[in-house]
């Protein structure tokens, strides 16, 4: 055993052993660790492996058996429970592959592939035209911006698209305009944010620059209207991170070293210390933990939170990239070289 693993493991315990309580019923206990250098692609008949992509791996796990399939990226790849493009530059053929690795079908168009949501998007080359494909990868239906694209959230029905001057637009399965909003405020009104609860009743924007505004839209029945506005004070001049809690009771984005919560009812915003930028949010739900991994540097910090603000327990691992899931049996994160579980026990 590397010494490396063995500090992690003892990490693990110092968790275990010291961290307070998740909650009433649950303890945090150590799960497995899969080293995954100088693995190359396995084949397996797992059905249903979760995803994974951090550091330049990629592949697929299972809750109770690790790593399961893994393979380096090339230059770029996107992957969902049926299967992934692992390609070498965006002008290259893309091949869809299984989650075996087998070649399910060949794509006639280059760009950047996108998968979220159970469903499969490509952006052209030049970032102004978003299509979606279908899983054998026949294209459906494309849809070309004036501008170039600056964000995609997308759920099962509708996908929301931010730009970089043309504010953002909402298109339903067939690619069809269905929404579309245009910040009149700041010097720029580019798009830095945009995402969409998983039954498109909210749309969170982040957009503009001095001021820089958090914009929640509701669906109502005349259309989606601004129901919370604010100034950010943290400007930036990138992509955000922004997404919605799994039950849509709450909207979050990182806000320089914090991770920003909004209550979507309440309106009302809880701060969260992550210590540094973050790469990864789970939030399930009210009265729910919050799980975090930010960057500080060279170290991954994995976090979990109690709504009240107070953390929990934190972690780190060496890495500049990471990975963070979970579900009712555990939290499954990675960062460097290392993908690992911790089980949360019933008591």
């Amino acid at each position: 055993m590397s010494m490396y693993k063995l500090s992690f493991l003892l990490i693990l315990a110092y968790i275990v052993l010291l961290g307070r309580p998740l909650e009433r019923e649950y303890s945090l206990e150590p799960g497995w660790v899969s080293d995954l250098r100088g693995e190359g692609a396995v084949s397996t008949s797992e059905p249903d492996g979760v995803p994974f992509r951090f550091s330049g791996h990629f592949g697929y796990f299972s809750p109770q058996k690790a790593v399961i399939f893994h393979d380096n990226i090339l230059y770029g790849t996107a992957l969902d429970r049926q299967g992934f493009i692992n390609y070498s530059s965006i002008n290259s053929a893309l091949v869809l592959q299984s989650p075996e690795g087998m070649v399910s079908g060949r794509l006639e168009v280059t760009g950047y592939p996108y998968f979220t949501s159970g469903r499969r998007f490509i952006l052209n080359s030049d970032g102004t035209a978003l299509s979606e494909m279908n899983q054998e990868g026949a294209i459906l239906w494309t849809f070309r911006f004036s501008s170039m694209i600056t964000d995609v959230s997308a759920s099962r029905t509708s996908v929301a698209v931010g730009t970089l001057n043309s504010g953002i637009r909402m298109l339903d399965t067939s690619g069809t305009e269905i929404f579309s909003y245009k910040p009149d405020f700041g010097k720029i009104n580019t798009v830095y944010g945009t995402a969409l609860n998983s039954d498109d009743s909210s749309i969170l924007v982040i957009s503009g620059l001095e001021p820089q505004k958090l914009l929640l839209f509701s669906k109502k029945s005349s259309g989606y209207r601004i129901v919370y506005s604010r100034n950010l004070e943290n400007e930036y001049r990138f992509q955000r991170q922004c997404g919605f809690s799994s039950d849509g009771s709450f909207a979050y984005f990182d806000n320089g070293s914090y991770l920003s919560v909004l209550n979507t009812v309440r309106r009302q915003i809880k701060e969260f210390p992550v210590g540094g930028t973050l790469q990864h949010a789970v939030i399930p739900g009210l009265h729910d933990l919050v799980f975090t991994s930010a960057r500080i540097g060279d170290v991954i910090s994995f976090s979990g939170f109690g709504f009240n603000g107070e953390r929990i327990f934190n972690y780190t691992s060496r890495g500049r990239d990471s990975f963070l899931t979970r579900d009712t049996s555990g939290i499954y994160s990675g960062a460097g070289e290392y993908l690992f579980k911790l089980d949360m026990v019933k008591r």
